[in-house]
């Protein structure tokens, strides 16, 4: 099963290393010819959930570069709207690419953002292209350039601890280890997968 990313457009800024961005947009056909549906995202979103996965926040899908790792998501703070999926993080200011990352958000140097997933279920479109039905996240981040309608909604600036931690609450190193995790558990699952299909 192979990764793909999608990717979409828009920035805005304002404060403490926190952003909420519109990272996909429904029934709207994408620069590779692909439309997302809604609730696409619904059974990823219960799953990740149920088990409380981070989303690794990655800028510009270099994923096999721990050093891009420049944020994370909780799921129970992405959610589908009417328009599309919403998702709120934080970058992680006490790193140098997190805060690069941050700061060029800051500017509307980055303006939008791309996301790899899953396909689990989809059909294809008379046009050539696919009807996303259902979708695995595997990461988000900023970009360059995207292939549809993206927009951050809000970057607020480093006010309080990095990492956004709650006070009193300092990150573990399980916390920060959770991305990576995730993105072992998904080279596994692609591998057993490759494996299974063979003759």
């Amino acid at each position: 099963m192979t990764i793909e990313t999608k990717t979409v457009a828009n920035v805005t800024s304002k404060a403490e290393g926190r952003f909420t961005a519109d990272i996909s947009r429904f029934n709207v056909i994408d620069a590779h010819g692909d439309v997302m549906r809604p609730n696409a995202f619904r059974p990823w979103l219960e799953r990740s959930r149920a088990l409380n996965q981070r989303i690794p926040v990655v800028f510009s899908h270099q994923a096999n570069d721990p050093m891009m790792h420049v944020g994370e998501c909780n799921p129970h703070n992405c959610q589908e709207t009417a328009n599309g999926l919403r998702v709120s993080g934080h970058l992680y200011l006490d790193e140098e690419r997190g805060q690069k990352v941050f700061r060029q958000l800051q500017r509307g140097a980055l303006r939008e953002w791309s996301f790899g997933f899953l396909i689990k279920k989809s059909r294809p479109l008379p046009s050539g292209g696919r009807e996303l039905l259902e979708v695995d996240l595997v990461e988000l981040g900023p970009t360059l350039k995207g292939a549809g309608v993206t927009e951050t909604v809000e970057v607020r600036s480093q006010t309080v601890q990095p990492h956004a931690a709650p006070a009193g609450s300092p990150v573990t190193v399980e916390q920060r280890l959770a991305p990576y995790r995730a993105q072992l558990r998904l080279a596994q699952l692609r591998t057993a997968r490759w494996r299974d299909a063979r003759p």
